[in-house]
This record gives structure tokens, sequence and C-alpha cells, in this order.
């Protein structure tokens, strides 16, 4: 019968030990082996984890540099492309200007004319089969933004001519404004009864109908109370005389309905004319309404002005109307620089620090006239100079901007692109109506503002719309503005002519996103410069 011993204590101290030693051995020679010092979390737990985040750098580094190198052999295959174009393309060149030889016989021509419809089909040949990796790579699908231009067939970059009848609208019948077509209204009702004259520092305490009483050296502050929200005003002064200094403040808890009638309004300081508060307000204007401002709040030694109000501001949000029928008319005339928007948020500053509200705007009907004799850093209709606003939308109207600068519908200008100072709105959303504006410099007519100013995407439809303009894009961005905005333009009479800028698209030196371009006339869409669909002029900037 064997013997076992089980309880050796001295021995099981020594079996372990030995067991240690084995293993202790057993890990040294793999790392002899492996030649590494840590091959697992025993060997050094903490130091195994930093390893190990060393190990996945080192392994996404070595596919970046394998991505680079199959990027520059993508490169390398398009540029060779390219040339094989190029070389074509001077071909073609030599064979035109040859056959404009009067030596040549017709069926030398004729000759010519096979050798050069050969050549132009190797373009489309090389274009199609330079590939990498089963990509396409010069057809224009490889790039990152896309020009969608739903019309027949148009060569992006191509100025058009009066006799391309291939860029104009398939469908005419449903191009430009529904003229026809119902005047959008939002139901608010006309205040009526006997008016009721105000003056200066009058609180409204009741929904009626006031006349306003020009009170000479003084600023009438018209306050209406909260819960108060049908109100209309009326010139208690006699026909066509303007009324000085008038400032309305509406009811603190918003659901404002204000309607004006026939006022010429002078102001001699930038404050609001209206200045809405909370949200879900209603401004109709009926007949012919006149804003002037003559006096700016703050101004440095070289004339720029920093600091002033919206004209009107739409507080928490505003909707806009030309009275029931749309036939209403509101001008603004403003003999100063202008940092607030004519109808948005106030510029930069104005209350020591930017406005920046998230407050939408929709305008329904009418007509809208601005005039500004010198520079306007705000927007028409939009956020003010370094502030902010929400989304845009127009369902009608007529627009004439006759301002320097900046845009008509969007966000107002912000200082260069990497300062802080941005201005910014939201969705722009067009549709039915006219637009006018012909001396732009800087700034697109619908768009983001000069530089560093941002918008959402751009929508237009049904709309008849004349632009003239600089260094800005027609419908896009600003000189030097980088907010990929998409654009898409519908069933839209178009006369756009810019200089270095895009018709539609980038302003110079300017980025957007993909363009949509569906059912539009686009024989009147021109850039000096820069493409009439896509890029502005790009060149280097110090």
């Amino acid at each position: 019968m064997a013997m076992t011993i089980m309880n050796n204590t001295s021995a099981m101290l020594t079996l372990g030990q030995l067991n240690k030693n084995i293993s202790k051995v057993g890990k040294e020679l793999k790392k002899v082996s492996s030649g590494m010092k840590l091959n697992s979390a025993g060997d050094d737990a903490s130091a195994f984890a930093i390893s190990e985040k060393m190990l996945t750098q080192i392994r996404s580094l070595e596919q970046d540099e394998r991505n680079v190198k199959n990027g520059s052999s993508l490169v390398k295959v398009a540029a060779g492309g390219i040339d094989s174009i190029v070389d074509e393309l001077r071909n073609l060149k030599e064979l035109a200007l040859n056959a404009a030889n009067d030596t040549n016989t017709d069926m030398d021509r004729a000759t010519m004319q096979k050798e050069f419809d050969q050549r132009r089909a190797n373009i489309d040949s090389i274009t199609m089969e330079t590939t990498y990796n089963g990509k396409i790579l010069l057809d224009g699908t490889y790039s990152k933004k896309s020009i969608d231009i739903i019309t027949t067939t148009v060569i992006p970059g191509t100025p058009p001519g009066p006799d391309d009848s291939w860029l104009k609208p398939t469908h005419p019948d449903i191009v430009g404004p529904d003229t026809d077509g119902p005047t959008v209204h939002s139901g608010v009702i006309e205040p009526t009864g006997t008016p009721i004259i105000v003056g200066d520092h009058a609180v409204i305490t009741q929904s009626g109908v006031y006349a306003i009483q020009s009170i000479t050296g003084s600023k009438a502050r018209i306050t209406i109370a909260e819960g108060v929200h049908d109100v209309k005003f009326i010139s208690a002064n006699p026909a066509g005389e303007a009324l000085s200094n008038i400032h309305i403040t509406g009811p603190a808890d918003g659901n404002a309905n204000i309607w004006i009638e026939d006022l010429t309004i002078l102001n001699k300081d930038n404050s609001s004319f209206i200045q809405f508060c909370g949200g879900n307000n209603h401004l109709n204007f009926k007949g012919s309404n006149t804003l002037n401002f003559s006096q700016p709040s703050a101004e440095f030694a070289t004339g720029f002005v920093l600091g002033s109000y919206a004209a009107i501001h739409v507080g928490g949000g505003l909707t806009v109307e030309g009275g029931i029928d749309g036939s209403g008319s509101l001008t603004f005339n403003h003999n100063t620089w202008m940092d607030g928007a004519m109808i948005g948020s106030n510029g930069y500053n104005v209350t020591g620090s930017s406005d920046n509200i998230s407050s939408p705007i929709t305008i329904n009907s009418g007509s809208y006239t601005c005039n500004v004799a010198q520079v306007r850093h705000g927007a028409f209709i939009g956020s003010g100079s370094g502030s902010g606003i929400g989304n845009i939308t127009v369902n009608g109207g007529t627009f004439v901007d006759n301002s320097f600068h900046d845009v008509t519908f969007g966000s107002g200008s912000g200082g260069t692109y990497d300062d802080p100072l941005k201005s910014y709105c939201g969705d722009i959303n067009i549709k039915n109506a006219t637009i006018t504006a012909l001396n732009k410099d800087f700034d697109p007519v619908i768009g983001n503002g000069y530089e560093n100013g941002t918008c959402g995407n751009i929508y237009v439809s049904n709309c008849k719309i004349h632009i003239e303009n600089n260094k800005g894009a027609g419908i896009g961005s600003s000189y030097q503005g980088k907010w990929p905005s998409n654009i898409t333009v519908e069933n839209t009479e178009l006369i756009v002519k810019s200089k270095t800028g895009a018709g539609i698209g980038t302003g110079e030196n300017g980025q957007v996103g993909n363009i949509t371009i569906k059912n539009c006339d686009l024989t009147q869409v021109v850039s000096e410069k820069g493409e009439y669909v896509g890029r502005g002029l790009m060149v280097s900037v110090a």
C-alpha cells in the first residue's frame, strides 16, 4: 500500500516556491523570445494599458500613411487624365485655327472636322475611363459638393449666351410668382373704434385705434400694457406731415396684433420704431408707411457705427403683412451707417453684447423698400451686424433693396473670418416674391453676411429676382463667406449679374454647399470672373 505525505509543510513550501520560479522563468523566456518587455497585463498593468494605447495610435498613423499614399496615387491618375485632355484641347485649338485658313478647301475642312469630332470623343472617353479603384475621377461626381442643375444639358462654368435655349425652363408656365393666387394672411383681425389721441410716454391699457400726436422736442415712448394685444396706430397730424421720434413697445407677454396705417415717422435716434416682446407677434401695415432715421447712437472716428437698434425688432417672433389684401407698403430711409436690421435683431453691443436670438421672421405680403445713404451692416430682413436671428420665411411680397452693403435676406456682417464677432440666421425660405437689389458689394442678396456671417439652407421658389452685385454671390455666400449652406432654386425667373462672385453659389473666396436648380431660366445669370452657377473668383488672400 502506497504512503502519502499529507502534512509535510516544508515540502509544500518548497514546491510552491519552485512553481513561482518556473512561472517567473517562463515569463522571462517569453520576453527574451518576443523581444518585448510587456506581453500581458500581468507584467505591468498600467504600463500595458499605456502600451496598448500607443500601439493603437501607431496603427492609426500607419493607416493614415497608407491613405495618403492612396490619395496621392489617385491624384496622379487624375492628373494624367487631365494632361491627356489638355493635349486634346490643344489639338482642337490647332485644328480650329487651321480650318480658318482660307488656303483650305471644303474637302480639307471636312477632313479636319472628322479629326475634330474624333478628338472630342477622345475627351469624353478619357473622362469616363480615368478611374481609380473603380471610381470615375473626371466626370464631376467625385467632387465634394455637387451642382445639380435640372434643365436640359448644362456645363457648369460655361457662360450662357442669349441663344442658349437649353438653359431655359422646361415648363415656363410655372416660372415666377403666382400673381393670380390668393394673398397669404394670418387671419388676425384689424382693430376698429373711435381713434384715441396719444402722445409722449403714453401707456395703452385697452385694445382699439390710437392717433399718435407729434410732440416737439420729445421722444414719444408709447408702451402697450401686458395683456393688451389688438392695437392700431394712425397719425393725428395733417396728411403727409411726419411724426417725430415715435417709439412703440409691444406687450411684454407677446401675442401682439399691431396695425399701422399711412404713418410717416422721423426718428432722430436709432432706437427701434417698434420693439416687440415675447413671441407670436403680428404687424400689419395699410396704405403708405415711411420710417426715416437720421441719427446713429455711437460713432467711431472712422465713421463706423456700432450698436444701432433694429428698425423693427421681432422680439420672440414676428409675422409681417401688408394688410389683408397685401397692398400696403413700408419704406425705410436711413441717412447714416446702420448696424441693426431693418426687420430683425439689433446690431452688436447695443445692450453690451450680441443680440443672439433664435426668433423666426415670417413675411406674408406687402411692398418693402430700403434706402440707406451710407453703409448698412445689418440685413434688410434678418440679423443685425454681429448678432443672430432664427428662420426667415417669405410667402409673398415685393422687395426693393437700394442699400450698398449687406444682405437683403439673411445674416448681417460679422468681423473678419477669425474674429469671434459672428452673425447668423436660420434657414431662408422664400417663395412667390419679387426681389430687386442692384447695388451690392461684398454681400449676397440672399445668404450669409460679409466674411464670417452664417446662415442655414436657402430655398427659393416661384420668384422673380433681379440682382447686380460685386464680390458677393447673387444667391449664396458673401465675399470670404465660409459657411456651407445648401442652395435650392426652383421655378424662378433670374436676372443675376455679378463681378467676382458667382451668380448663384459662392462669393469671391467663399464657400457654399450643394446647389440644386430646377426649371429656371439661367440665360441671364452671369459672372464676369466667376462661374454663373458654382464658384466665384478664387484668389489667394494675405
